[in-house]
């Protein structure tokens, strides 16, 4: 397996053997995009040039603007982390400030995938291997139903 030290020192829960490094960097989207399979657009602000924000949802800023984001693509809250084949799974990171910091979604092999910010994708094994100092803990679990038995493709 490939490592990086960089990730590792930055999520130092990330440890060889618990994660697996997906896609190269790309600056195009982030973590809120690649949770709904949106590759093309960075997800954040609208008041920030070139990214994107649903319209008619709450802040970018506040885990209740998150959740609607994901709510309008069929995602509702959940109270288990644990793999469902029927359903699609998302987990919103809350900071140390109580503000969102990222999301994880979960795959049909039951790790989980992040676009870390501007950087690259990574399929990790456990929801803990990015708590810490720089994303917070996991806050909150959103579902959907997979559709057609499928799911968000896990890699661009």
């Amino acid at each position: 397996m490939w490592r990086n030290r960089e990730l590792e020192e930055y999520f130092p829960r990330l440890v060889e053997g618990n994660y697996l490094i997906t896609s190269p960097v790309d600056r195009n989207y982030n973590c809120v995009a690649w949770a709904v399979g949106d590759t093309s657009r960075f997800w954040y602000d609208v008041r920030i040039k070139g990214y994107y924000w649903p319209p008619g949802v709450g802040s970018a800023d506040t885990v209740d603007g998150w959740k609607q984001a994901f709510a309008i693509h069929g995602y509702a809250d959940s109270q288990s982390r644990d793999f469902d084949p029927k359903f699609e799974k998302i987990a919103i990171y809350i900071d140390a400030d109580g503000l969102p910091s990222h999301v994880a979604r979960q795959t049909d092999s039951r790790a989980w995938t992040s676009k870390l910010g501007k950087g690259c994708d990574i399929e990790h094994s456990t929801l803990d291997a990015l708590e810490g100092e720089q994303y917070g803990t996991v806050g909150a679990i959103m579902q959907r139903p997979c559709k057609d038995g499928k799911r968000v493709k896990s890699r661009p």
